[in-house]
């Protein structure tokens, strides 16, 4: 896939530079929390991290390439923690518990932060975003897929592989809705999406 141009203008390389990016970042997030993602700008980072407009323009081009990534380092962070529960699963029946692990990671990670939510909100309606977010949800499902069909029947595999993809896919979508809904009716959904899960891995004999 090509990679995105809307992305740092440079690697910081220094420990000044890359104190500077995590401040304009961390900025960014910190005012998408007060004020929502479209309603951020270029000038408001600048004045917020008392640091010239000129210098944050230095490493980013435009604000979506602030948010790009501010996405991309929200996704190594969940990617430690996809690791640290995949890393866990010892049987076939680990897989039932990881993927609703997973689930519940991702709502947790989440849910108390409003930027971050704004954020992966906006993505899917940005066509290049979206296409990265897909990507790097597909890298995160064959990966899991790569740790544990050895514990899936053969025949099952080319399916169990399939439904795993579509499974970490559609797990965006019911975390940003469950959010959205918030309370016990966003707990329900996250609930009912698991209970969905189960039912679709049940076919694969996991036990």
């Amino acid at each position: 896939m090509r990679r995105p141009a809307k992305t740092l203008r440079r690697q910081p390389r220094q420990d000044r530079s890359r104190e500077r990016v995590d401040l304009i970042l961390s900025t960014a997030q910190k005012l998408i929390g007060e004020k929502g993602l479209v309603a951020l700008a270029m000038v408001d980072i600048a004045s917020a991290s008392s640091m010239p407009l000129a210098s944050v323009y230095h490493y980013f081009p435009n604000r979506t390439a602030v948010t790009a990534e501010l996405y991309r380092r929200f996704s190594e962070r969940f990617q430690l923690t996809l690791k640290d529960i995949v890393g866990a699963i010892q049987d076939a029946r680990g897989i039932l518990r990881a993927t609703e692990a997973i689930v519940d990671g991702y709502f947790e990670m989440l849910k108390d932060e409003p930027a971050i939510q704004d954020l992966l909100n906006a993505v899917q309606a940005d066509k290049e975003m979206r296409n990265l977010d897909i990507a790097q949800t597909r890298v995160q499902a064959a990966g899991f897929s790569a740790r544990t069909q050895h514990l899936v029947a053969e025949h099952h595999r080319e399916n169990f592989t399939r439904s795993v993809y579509l499974l970490f896919q559609l797990a965006g979508g019911a975390v940003r809705l469950a959010l959205f809904q918030g309370g016990e009716d966003g707990e329900r959904i996250v609930a009912d999406f698991k209970r969905l899960i189960r039912a679709q891995l049940a076919e694969f004999d996991l036990r």
